[in-house]
């Protein structure tokens, strides 16, 4: 059974469509824009020399306006983790060997089983540029874009409607359920529940005796499942107007072609942790009987022993995405009074270094004998022997980004803009799929294993696992010129 929760299928795209895609909307653009006739004007005194071929048409005087920045505010979306059952629920009542496994019909998912961190966010980005000649056909570019960062939270305690007191025992089974190699069944950590052991032992023939020990550990506790993910880019370029697409010289009418080149950075990092806190409240109940039927030879039975043990476990799951590179584009503008249509297609072409790291911990500590707690290098998916690390390498990428928008001109120097734009990032890593295949474990490896013997390497790392990041969204910007 599964709790109601959104998901989404994601369509991908090619890279080599969207770029065919932006490439189609330039030569549009370009076809749209051309003027009738050869549309070749000069003026006599152009003193600023930026007449040619290309149709150029001045006043007679240099462009007064250098510089220009512009402030943008973003609503974008990432395509997200998909992460697998990591929380699950039974209630009380539930056979103890099927209480949140994956297989039973009694188990309820809390966490997982969908896709998260693809929420629209906002965000924000700043961008400008200097004309570097004084008829305004090169200049340089710089932009800064943070897309901002989703995060996905869940906790337990806020998932369960009937939660018990702290008073009383708890009325459900929280777990997390994996994957036992051991014996090729699902398996679950218990985190909140009942259990209960009886030990019978009997010695001597002549009375005989008998020792039952009952060992009933309650245990509170809560998981909490938190994801996010971060997202930006920067770069500087070189932007040169190479083609006149209209008549200057007709008022009201331009358009233009340029080229960019220089250097793009994109950065991507992804988080997955699961912590699990546990209180374990433990009852030790012993009775001795005999076969003797003197009742003054009965033996007397111990006192009951109460233990406390407090329990913190987590596991993390970090990815990192590091791209730099030379970018290479085109970027083409129609304008007819006061209003514009643009478009953009830029290629990056560079390394990107891709940083996986796992890290676990347990934390055992006996409260009621105090001292302090033992702690191991170990969760319940990433074990320090087996699968946790650093791993890196870096791959060569080429990252295709597009963008479609208009504007217009409210002011002599003051602009408004908006549009569409698209990142499409191959190869990159993310931090839910490295998670071990299948939630595979090997109960042998968990800190507290009684015996390690025969124990095999799981959970394992899957290796770097790459994908392709498609980032996309709206923006709305103002533009000053000064």
């Amino acid at each position: 059974m599964l709790l109601a929760r959104r998901t989404r299928i994601t369509a991908a795209c090619g890279a080599a469509t969207w770029a065919a895609c932006g490439l189609a909307m330039l030569v549009a653009g370009a076809a749209i824009a051309q003027p009738p006739g050869n549309g070749n004007y000069r003026l006599p005194n152009d003193i600023c020399g930026c007449g040619d071929a290309m149709g150029v048409c001045l006043d007679g005087a240099p462009h007064t306006e250098r510089f220009w920045v512009r402030g943008e505010a973003l609503i974008w979306q990432l395509e997200g983790q998909v992460l697998p059952a990591l929380l699950t629920f039974s209630p009380i009542g539930t056979d103890l060997n099927e209480a949140g496994r994956l297989d039973s019909p009694n188990t309820t998912i809390l966490t997982g089983s969908n896709v998260v961190n693809d929420d629209w966010r906002a965000g924000w980005g700043i961008s400008g540029g200097l004309w570097v000649d004084d008829c305004r056909r090169t200049a340089l570019i710089w932009d800064y874009l943070q897309v901002g960062r989703d995060t996905f939270e869940s906790n337990a305690a806020d998932l369960i409607d009937n939660v018990g007191s702290p008073d009383t025992d708890p009325a459900f089974y929280l777990t997390r359920p994996f994957f036992n190699v051991q014996t090729g069944q699902q398996g679950v950590q218990l985190v909140s529940g009942v259990t209960q052991e009886r030990e019978v032992t009997t010695a001597g023939t002549n009375p005989v005796i008998t020792t039952t020990t009952t060992t009933t550990d309650v245990i509170t506790g809560s998981s909490r499942v938190q994801a996010y993910e971060d997202f930006y880019t920067t770069g500087v370029a070189f932007q040169h107007r190479f083609r006149e697409l209209s008549n200057h010289c007709e008022q009201g009418h331009s358009g233009q072609m340029s080229w960019i080149v220089g250097y793009r950075h994109y950065h991507d990092d992804s988080f997955l942790g699961i912590n699990t806190n546990s209180t374990t409240e433990r009852n030790i109940n012993v009775v001795i009987t005999d076969s003797d039927t003197n009742p003054n030879n009965n033996p007397t039975s111990p006192a009951d022993q109460n233990l406390v043990f407090i329990d913190n476990t987590f596991d993390r799951f970090i990815a990192s995405n590091n791209f730099h590179g030379a970018e290479l584009g085109l970027t083409a503008r129609v304008e007819r009074w006061g209003w514009w249509l643009e478009g953009l297609t830029t290629f990056s072409i560079g390394g990107n270094r891709r940083v996986v790291t796992l890290e676990g911990q347990t934390s055992d500590a006996n409260a009621t004998a105090g001292g302090a707690p033992t702690v191991i290098n170990s969760g319940l998916l990433v074990n320090e022997e087996t699968n946790a690390g650093r791993y890196s390498d870096t791959q060569a990428t080429i990252i295709p980004r597009l963008r479609g928008g208009v504007g217009c001109q409210l002011t002599p120097r003051l602009s408004l803009r908006s549009g569409y734009s698209a990142i499409i990032w191959p190869d990159a890593v993310r931090a839910a799929d490295h998670l071990p295949p299948n939630l595979a474990v090997d109960p042998r490896n968990l800190p507290g294993a009684e015996s390690t013997t025969g124990a095999t390497d799981n959970p394992r790392f899957p290796g770097i696992q790459g994908r392709t990041i498609v980032a996309h969204g709206f923006d709305m910007a103002l533009e000053l010129r000064y």
